[in-house]
């Protein structure tokens, strides 16, 4: 797998997550080229060809005051890159379509 191929981009507005997103990978022995933003739609932004292996989503990041809900962030990414979420158990009702889908 090429490095472009293990690119793992970390979405949140927690520093403390990103950080022990970072120290796990970095424990595993992996090669893993990160990239970070705080939001989705920054990511987004940043995104280039080819599209990152994995993206980690943190509910953190969602902008809740403009409108964005989980829901709609994750579908938004999943149409490019396959997507773990971390957010609050009573979420996982939201993303059930998007989990079985």
């Amino acid at each position: 797998m090429t490095l472009t191929g293990r690119t793992i981009f970390i979405i949140s507005a927690d520093s403390a997550v990103t950080q022990e997103c970072i120290n796990e990978l970095t424990a595993s022995g992996g090669h893993y080229q990160m990239q970070m933003a705080s939001s989705v739609e920054e990511a987004r932004r940043e995104f280039r060809p080819p599209p990152p292996a994995v993206v980690f989503l943190d509910e953190s990041a969602v902008d809740l005051v403009h409108g964005e809900s989980l829901e709609s962030a994750v579908a938004l990414l999943t149409e490019t890159v396959p997507v773990v979420v971390a957010a609050a158990p009573e979420k996982q009702a939201d993303l059930v379509v998007l989990i079985t889908s």
